[in-house]
């Protein structure tokens, strides 16, 4: 392996291919290697990706096969998103973060995996479903409570229907609700 050492150079280049990767015009800066480092100068490290309008689109792609199977980030909007896709031309849209209230939508079902008990320390604002209870539950006040149990818990397995911010989660019929302070409280 060759090393160049550039303590203090400035290089400028149209396009630039390391480790036998080859750049292009859409792959500007192109690398092959095993794994790759961004230091820190002394403190912090940001990596930027910066669009031209809100429209365009600023994320991170992962692929198999050159073929997207995840993308992270701004995605023909200001608001955060978080995509899959199992071909890489067919993408579903998972988890929205929006910018001005912070708010997470999940875009598709939310479901939590069944435990066989109650978490060891849950916090406020926890929610789970214990299968060996039978029981839909959260945790208030430093209190765990019931939200739904028995047939109507086992019919929604820890299921909540997607595309409801948390202000109102709602199945066929309302669950709970949470305040704006957090507080939750049954239907």
């Amino acid at each position: 392996m060759s090393v160049i050492a550039m303590a203090s150079a400035t290089v400028s280049a149209q396009a630039l291919g390391l480790g036998g990767a080859t750049a292009d015009a859409t792959n500007r800066l192109s690398l092959n290697a095993h794994s790759s480092l961004f230091n820190h100068a002394g403190a912090g490290h940001q990596l930027k990706l910066n669009k031209a309008t809100a429209a365009d689109t600023g994320s991170l792609l992962f692929q198999t096969g050159f073929s997207g199977r995840a993308e992270i980030g701004l995605t023909g909007s200001d608001d955060l998103q978080v995509k899959v896709s199992s071909d890489g031309a067919t993408w579903f849209n998972a988890l929205q973060f929006d910018r001005g209230s912070g708010r997470v939508r999940a875009m598709g079902a939310l479901q939590l995996v069944p435990t066989p008990g109650d978490p060891g320390a849950p916090a406020d604002g926890d929610l789970w479903y214990n299968s060996g209870t039978g029981r839909f539950r959260g945790r208030q006040g430093g209190v765990s409570i019931d939200l739904v149990s028995g047939a109507a818990a086992t019919a929604i397995y820890g299921v909540l229907q997607a595309n409801h911010p948390l202000t109102a989660v709602t199945t066929p019929q309302r669950l709970f609700n949470w305040s704006a302070s957090g507080a939750l409280s049954s239907r």
